[in-house]
């Protein structure tokens, strides 16, 4: 929506769709998609890190023409309101096209930034509650609070601060953590986060960075694992493959304070890669409802259409 008042105003940041598809086509990898983990809901970059990786990148990898970036390139809420119908519609074609975009092995160039920056003080204690039931105020927060060490630790609450989900705010950030780990709200909403989710991408193991372990992210796991497929598939064929190593690489990391660096794919068993990535993506935490069984099978989807085109063209 940002992008789209730009526009008005004269600028050009966003392409026609005749624009980008002319640009896909081209296949030479000039179409740059970023793969991400979001730090908030509403905000994935709240202080500008992401932007300024993608920005010094992009002084580097001078292929790049054009962007998609799993956020700004998508209809969201605005604040403190919700998507047309029309933009929801748009919305859930993109959710069922995006990993095409990720995956084409010669229009898109992946920039995977799996960086999780230290928390902002300002998200210190502060939890997000998301479909909140009709009629959670305040009062009701509280005693869901009550009877536990949490009722004198809770500090504020703004149950309207985003349309998609309302804020609850503790002295400390080790009560906000408990109070998630506890399921305190489980009656009250149909999901519960740190308003600065430090998740990883895709799985870390305790200790690393200074975090607990955990099984990363659904839609991260997911955007990764279709980056690869197609090209994993076609590379098994010599002269394909040949072909391939001709254009910039497929999958580039992006990291602060460092160069881009290309990253090797792994050419293991096709449905051992496939049964690899499907029970990432299955052990994985989402935040949006639903998402856990939808995201898998959109996963599933993709395999099943590659596997049928490859059948037919390449036989």
């Amino acid at each position: 929506q940002v992008l789209e008042e730009r526009e008005h105003r004269g600028e050009m940041p966003l392409l026609s769709p005749e624009e980008a598809a002319a640009l896909l086509e081209r296949g030479d990898r000039s179409i740059g998609a970023l793969t991400h983990p979001w730090y908030s809901p509403g905000d994935p970059d709240p202080a500008g890190v992401k932007l300024k990786i993608l920005r010094e990148a992009l002084l580097v990898l001078t292929h790049i023409e054009a962007l998609f970036v799993d956020f700004a390139s998508l209809f969201q809420h605005p604040s403190k309101g919700t998507r047309t119908e029309a933009e929801n519609e748009a919305f859930k074609r993109s959710l069922n096209l995006m990993g095409d975009v990720y995956a084409s092995a010669v229009g898109t160039t992946v920039l995977q930034i799996k960086e999780i920056p230290p928390r902002p003080q300002e998200f210190d204690g502060a939890i997000c509650l998301f479909g909140l039931k009709a009629g959670v105020d305040e009062a009701a927060i509280r005693q869901a609070l009550s009877g536990s060490d949490l009722s004198s630790e809770f500090e504020s609450c703004d149950l309207a601060f985003e349309s998609s989900f309302g804020i609850v705010r503790f002295t400390t950030h080790a009560a906000a953590l408990r109070a998630k780990a506890a399921n305190t709200f489980s009656e009250l909403c149909g999901g519960v986060d740190t308003r600065y989710n430090e998740r990883s991408y895709d799985g870390r193991v305790d200790g690393d960075g200074g975090r607990d372990g955990d099984e990363g992210r659904g839609w991260c796991c997911f955007e990764g694992g279709v980056s690869g497929e197609l090209l994993v598939r076609l590379s098994v064929y010599p002269r394909m493959k040949a072909e391939l190593d001709k254009l910039p690489p497929k999958l580039i990391s992006l990291a602060s304070g460092r160069a881009p660096e290309p990253l090797e794919l792994s050419h293991s068993d096709v449905w051992q890669r496939v049964q690899q990535v499907v029970e990432s993506i299955e052990m994985a935490t989402f935040t949006g409802k639903g998402d856990k069984e939808v995201v898998p099978a959109l996963y599933k989807g993709y395999v099943e259409r590659v596997a049928t085109v490859l059948a037919s063209t390449l036989a």
